[in-house]
């Protein structure tokens, strides 16, 4: 069988497992979705419970086939249940009073279908990113081999990210894809993502309604910046690696088009859709903080207007709203983040590594040396890559050289486009705003509210760490929500803009190259050599010359670095890892 054929059969089996699993926990919750083709909202729910029973089951056991087997039947049973009660199947994206007609499902299937084959392509490049020798693949056979390890971050502190995205790669390490798992997850991450956006774009067109414009001039606008962010890159990110900046990418937008279909709702507000809408948010939030900690100043201004709206929105009954809330951040809470803090302090004795704030008092702590270099170093760089770290971090000199980088193409697409772009289109906000107040126009507030979560992240990657692909879609976030606000004071101007960008970004995505891929790639071997430490601990180490710190799939234990003081806390890698302090 052809290997992209392979992987669309497990993208359809994949998908109806999470998907039947976030139907079945809207159905415990007595929350339906009322909208057409939920079964796309209902995946990331589903998501988000695995990634949350992944978690808890690693602190006892690794995740092996056993485990997989386990949420492949839960996820069969939801998918039964499901199917059994007929309404659930055919439940819409966006709320709309009817149902689509013959011309939209078939125009939509006619554009999703290639899409389909494409992403299974690129699914397969043999590209990988330099972390994913680094320690992506590594962290992944530490899930499958062993349950959660203390201290594990000594041997390689980047194995102490505590990154979720992994659990799901190390769960699909099963019979047929031993070792390539990850080749479903960011890919089917990014297909359900484009699946929406279309979705929305096409239902757009047929749509009568003005109040759909906004939404879909947005999945407009994102499509082709999805679809150039799948095409291969140098460095990072691929599509066809297990990196959790993709996901990053992925869940910024996603929770920013959740964010404007609750500001703005295309028919009359249900109290199901809102609480829906809640829920999402808050549950993927959660999810896209403990894929990777980046993600945290975008995901903590979404939940902060989120929860100001919902207030609001019910503020006769503002008691009772505020309980409601409450209940669920602490249940989401707890089992994805609490879980998340508990697993990250057991790998690296601190509870948000690389941060070091509120380390414990435990033997197998990352020594507080390592630790600094681990929070500082991705710092520095961000500014300069061959830098002295204190150095670089101590003054602005890096700046000239960081401009000149963002010359490359990767790094205009993410950052310089988008920025000209976003600074173009607040200039026109902002004369359209004098214009409103001199001519007393009432202004609308959930705009500003739309952009602010974009706005800080990109002001906060600037001051922390300014690499192009820690920013994920925010430059571009912050252009589609400004467009959305030239929208509203300049109808045929934004439209234009609109149309403009897409058709530059498409050209771009369709001028990439394309190769037919027949097989999975095939994962390089690096040579090993043993390294023994004073305790007689053995690990292995790469013996490259070119390339000593990429490991990919070696044997376990091993690490890049050379820790001679390194010792077991018991007689079995199980019992984890100690390293005194230097």
């Amino acid at each position: 069988m052809a290997a992209w054929l392979t992987v669309i059969i497990g993208w359809i089996v994949i998908f109806a497992l999470l998907a039947g699993l976030g139907q079945w926990t809207q159905r415990l919750i007595k929350l339906p979705d009322y909208t057409w083709l939920g079964w796309l909202d209902s995946f990331w729910l589903g998501y988000a419970v695995s990634i949350a029973a992944l978690q808890a089951i690693h602190l006892v056991v690794p995740i092996d086939w056993h485990i997989t087997a386990l949420l492949g039947v839960l996820g069969l049973v939801a998918l039964i249940v499901c199917f059994m009660r007929r309404s659930s199947v055919i439940s819409p994206v966006i709320s709309v009073p009817q149902n689509p007609n013959f011309k939209t499902i078939l125009l939509y299937l006619c554009l999703l279908l290639p899409l389909i084959f494409w992403l299974a392509n690129r699914a397969l490049s043999p590209q990988l990113d330099f972390d994913s020798g680094f320690y992506h693949l590594s962290s992944i056979k530490w899930l499958n081999e062993y349950p959660i390890v203390p201290g594990l971050a000594n041997l390689h502190y980047r194995l102490g990210f505590n990154q979720t995205i992994f659990l799901l790669d190390a769960a699909l390490n099963a019979y047929p894809y031993f070792d390539h798992g990850f080749t479903f997850v960011n890919s089917l991450l990014m297909l359900v993502l484009l699946a929406q956006l279309l979705w929305i774009t096409v239902r757009g067109l047929f749509a009568t309604k003005s109040q759909s414009v906004p939404i879909m001039i947005f999945a407009a606008l994102l499509l082709p910046i999805c679809l150039y962010r799948a095409t291969p890159q140098r460095f990072s990110a691929n599509l066809s690696s297990p990196s959790p900046d993709l996901s990053v990418f992925i869940f910024q937008i996603l929770t920013t088009l959740m964010l404007l279909r609750y500001l703005f709702p295309t028919d009359s507000p249900r109290t199901h859709n809102q609480r829906f809408a809640v829920l999402y948010l808050l549950t993927i939030c959660a999810v896209g903080v403990t894929s990777k900690l980046s993600f945290a100043v975008f995901g903590g201004a979404i939940l902060l207007i989120t929860a100001l709206h919902w207030l609001w929105q019910n503020r006769a009954a503002w008691r009772s709203a505020a309980g409601w809330l409450l209940r669920w951040s602490l249940v989401i809470g707890f089992s994805l983040g609490v879980v998340w803090i508990a697993r990250t302090s057991i790998l690296t004795g601190y509870p948000l590594f690389p941060n070091r704030a509120a380390a414990l008092s435990v033997d197998f702590r990352v020594p507080s040396s390592i630790a600094r270099e681990a929070e500082l170093w991705v710092y520095a760089f961000a500014r300069d890559p061959r830098g002295d770290m204190d150095r670089t971090l101590s003054n602005w000199d890096w700046l000239g050289g960081w401009w000149w980088r963002m010359g490359d193409s990767f790094n205009q697409f993410l950052f310089v486009i988008p920025l000209y772009i976003a600074l173009a289109a607040l200039a026109l906000l902002i004369l359209a705003a004098l214009i409103a107040l001199i001519r007393h126009r009432p202004l609308d507030g959930r705009y500003p509210l739309l952009a602010l979560p974009a706005l800080l992240t990109c002001l906060v990657w600037f001051f922390s760490a300014p690499d192009p692909r820690f920013a994920g879609a925010a430059f571009w976030l912050l252009v589609a929500t400004l467009v959305l606000g030239l929208l509203n004071s300049f109808p045929r101007l934004s439209a234009c803009a609109s149309i403009g960008i897409t058709a530059y970004l498409f050209v771009l995505t369709i001028s990439t190259d394309f190769t037919l891929r027949t097989d999975f790639p095939i994962i390089p071997q690096p040579p090993l050599q043993e390294f023994r430490t004073e305790s007689g601990l053995v690990y292995n180490r790469s013996a490259s010359t070119q390339n000593p710190l990429n490991l990919y799939n070696a044997s376990l234990p091993n690490s890049p670095y050379e820790h001679p003081r390194l010792t077991l806390r018991g007689s079995d890698l199980r019992e984890g890892f100690r390293l005194p302090e230097q």
